[in-house]
């Protein structure tokens, strides 16, 4: 199982990268417009390194949190690191794939996350069964996050995607955040 230890410990890893790269205006008006006590559901949930960021930066206090991933292996270890979580927040981890895990109920949330998720999935065919479990007026956090790597497929032209991938990668690193490149 050594793919599945060093994926575990590639989730680990890059949680302070994503603490770093995720939107700090997105991530603010996310925490001053959850409820009190959501009913939140994330997809593609990984190690819990969603959940403890909600708690830790204060923008989850109490509420319920559904964690589902389809790797029973990444299930257990969040398991494991969320036990530190207040007891006011009520978990619920699941090991299924997320679309499976929404057929089988009817149930609606306050609040879906879906980091580093969407890029996994046919966004087309998402969104809509994930905004149909979104109650009115619920808030929705999917995020991704550049991990320095662009691979184009298939490749139709080298030169072109060399071309489209330094352009793009040229974007990210002179992108202005703060005023600041």
């Amino acid at each position: 199982m050594k793919s599945e230890y060093d994926f575990i410990r590639y989730l680990a890893a890059k949680k302070s990268v994503d603490d770093r790269a995720l939107n700090k205006d997105v991530w603010r008006a996310l925490a001053e417009k959850m409820p009190p006590e959501p009913d939140i559901l994330e997809v593609g949930a990984g190690i819990g390194t969603m959940a403890e960021r909600l708690a830790a930066w204060g923008a989850l206090k109490a509420g319920k949190y559904t964690a589902v991933d389809q790797n029973p292996h990444t299930i257990q270890i969040a398991r494991q690191r969320l036990q530190t979580l207040p007891d006011t927040i009520h978990l619920t981890l699941t090991a299924a794939d997320a679309f499976d895990f929404l057929a089988q109920t009817k149930q609606t949330w306050d609040v879906l996350i879906a980091h580093a998720f969407l890029d996994l999935v046919d966004i087309p065919s998402a969104l809509p069964r994930l905004f149909s479990r979104l109650r009115p007026g619920g808030l929705f956090y999917f995020s991704l996050n550049f991990d320095g790597a662009t691979i184009l497929q298939p490749e139709i032209d080298a030169d072109l995607d060399g071309l489209i991938e330094r352009l793009y990668h040229q974007t990210m690193d002179e992108r202005v955040v703060d005023g600041r490149i």
